[in-house]
This record gives structure tokens, C-alpha cells and sequence, in this order.
């Protein structure tokens, strides 16, 4: 019955439980270890779940493969860019010889000018991917943190909210549209935004000191005051905590 093990584990992973995914193609593989697909989705979901070390063994045999999907292709570019290694040019020009990756092409090599903070590049190279397609991972958020950047926040607004459409719980994105609305001076939205922010990642020093900010601006300095104080033992250098 292996063969079953393996639709499990694509169905595991279409349904985004990469971890239970990961766990299910494990065992596939201790079976089948050159089964090209499954080595190439269990790297993708390992480099979903932020496990990007273990993801490149599976992924890197991708290079060398006839049957690399475009999706492990860029899940590569995107664990090398994370780990700060100098492969993700390559892969970024792999992609783009190929007529379904270019699109990917372009959002990785966004990502790419976002990490070097090079934010006028970012959104061009956003931009050009979200005209091939307005369904790549993440496109609008790293659209809308490009635009938060260089302080286009109307763009950045909208992008920033349709991100949320698709996933109402993104911790990013409802970070960033509260420090959105509070540099407009929406503090009620921006309130709503960060308490939101907050119920996804309790422990987040920088989500806890915007926190802090937009109560204190409400008037809520019973709540900012709280907030506030979990952040100094973390960061005792944090002199807007403070």
C-alpha cells in the first residue's frame, strides 16, 4: 500500500499541512528515495514550514532534474535567499528560460531587492510579476511592503488588505497596515489592526512596542503600560519601549 502514502501526502500538502506532508512523504521516501516528485514537494513544504536548511537537500537535486516543477524551483531561490547564499541568480535566470516560471522569476528576484532594501527595484520587479499572474505566494504583501517602504501608502494600503482577503490571519500584513494607519493617524484602525496582529503572535517584541505606541495615542495607557513592559527584558536597548 505505499502508493497510498504518496497521495497522501500531496493531498496533505495541497490542503497546506505541510508539516503532516512532510511527515507522509518521509515515509514514502524511506521506501522510494529517488521519487522525484516527492522528494521536490517535501522540500517544498519543508521551505513553507521556514525549515529552509533541511529543504536544500532535497531541493538542490531540482538543478539537475528534466522534471523540476517551477514551484521547487523558486521554493530553492527562495531558501537560498533566506539563508544568504549567492545561488539565488541562478536559479532566478533558470526560472525565467522557462515560459510557467517567469513570473516566479520575477516575484524571487523582488524578494531579492527587498532583502538588500533596494525598494525602488522591489516593486518594479513586484509589479512586472503581478501582471504575469495576481495569484504568486505572497505577491501582494511584498507588493505592499515595497510601497510601505518608500512611503506610497495608499498602494500599499490596498495591497496590504488584499493579502488580508486571502488570508485573514497574515501576522505581516496586519502588522504593517496597523503602522500604516497610525503613521495617518487612524489610530482606531490601527488598534483594530495590531490587536489582530497580536492574537497570531502574542510574543512579538516588534508587534508589542507598536502595540504600546497606537494605546498610548488612544488613551489606553492601561494596556500600553503591559505591553509595553514585556518588550524591555527582550530588548533592554529598545529606547522607544522605554
Amino acid at each position: 500500500l505505499t502508493p497510498i502514502l504518496l497521495n497522501l501526502g500531496i493531498a496533505r500538502y495541497r490542503a497546506g499541512q505541510f508539516a503532516k506532508a512532510v511527515e507522509v512523504l518521509g515515509r514514502f521516501l524511506a521506501v522510494a528515495p529517488d521519487h522525484a516528485q516527492a522528494r521536490q514537494l517535501v522540500g517544498v513544504s519543508l521551505v513553507e514550514l521556514g525549515r529552509d536548511d533541511e529543504a536544500i537537500s532535497y531541493l538542490e537535486q531540482t538543478l539537475s532534474s528534466s522534471q523540476a516543477g517551477t514551484t521547487a524551483l523558486y521554493s530553492l531561490g527562495l531558501a537560498y535567499l533566506r539563508l544568504r547564499r549567492g545561488d539565488v541568480g541562478d536559479v532566478a535566470k533558470r526560472l525565467a528560460s522557462r515560459e510557467d516560471g517567469v513570473a516566479l522569476s520575477r516575484l524571487l528576484q523582488g524578494q531579492a531587492h527587498l532583502e538588500e532594501f533596494s525598494f525602488e527595484k522591489a516593486a518594479t520587479e513586484l509589479e512586472a510579476a503581478a501582471k504575469v499572474s495576481a495569484d504568486l505566494p505572497r505577491i501582494h504583501f511584498r507588493l505592499g511592503l515595497a510601497y510601505f517602504k518608500l512611503g506610497r501608502l495608499p498602494e500599499a494600503r490596498e495591497r496590504l488588505e488584499r493579502e488580508l482577503n486571502r488570508d485573514p490571519d497574515d501576522f505581516l500584513a496586519l502588522y504593517y497596515l496597523a503602522s500604516l494607519w497610525e503613521k495617518q493617524n487612524d489610530l482606531a484602525s490601527a488598534g483594530r489592526r495590531i490587536e489582530a496582529a497580536l492574537a497570531q503572535q502574542p510574543q512579538s517584541v516588534e508587534a508589542l512596542t507598536l502595540a504600546g505606541s497606537i494605546f498610548f495615542k488612544l488613551g489606553r495607557t492601561a494596556e500600553a503600560v503591559p505591553a509595553l513592559e514585556r518588550v524591555t527584558p527582550e530588548q533592554p536597548d529598545n529606547s522607544e519601549a522605554r
